[in-house]
């Protein structure tokens, strides 16, 4: 899946995978390059979002197949209701299929269309972005720790 963002009343940026865009793109467009200053940064304004999903993911984690796949499931759903409802044309329904790493077997218009992101979508998304940073970020500490043990 490509997308091009287009910033205000400026030119299309190049045309970028979907999930680059999102998972870098974006992030060193408003944090930076460096992860040391990007990590300090999130320590420092989501204290307290920390905490809570650090207690969470620990909590969870009786089951460490079953949370690691309802933590997949969880950003799944914050993908379609959240990113992908946001594209411009409006991406057609989505369905939850398995799809290999690469991409290879996604449905062809997944692999052809090019969609377009504004600012005011992304700018709103950006704090989802920092959340499942935060989250992702204690949930990888937590499932450490029970492999630790």
């Amino acid at each position: 899946m490509y997308v091009n963002f287009v910033l205000d009343n400026e030119d299309e940026s190049p045309k970028t995978k979907f999930h680059a865009a999102w998972d870098r793109s974006i992030i060193e467009d408003r944090l930076g390059t460096n992860d040391v200053i990007i990590a300090k940064q999130l320590l420092r304004e989501r204290k307290s979002q920390i905490a809570a999903a650090k207690s969470a993911a620990a909590a969870t984690l009786t089951d460490v197949a079953g949370s690691v796949r309802a933590w997949i499931d969880e950003a799944h759903a914050l993908a379609v209701t959240q990113l992908y409802e946001k594209l411009v044309p409006a991406v057609s329904k989505l369905e939850t299929a398995p799809v290999a790493a690469d991409c290879h077997d996604a449905a062809p218009v997944f692999k052809t269309a090019v969609w377009m992101i504004d600012q005011t979508p992304t700018d709103r998304a950006f704090d989802l972005i920092e959340s499942q940073l935060v989250k992702a970020g204690a949930r990888l500490a937590a499932l450490l720790n029970v492999i630790a043990q």
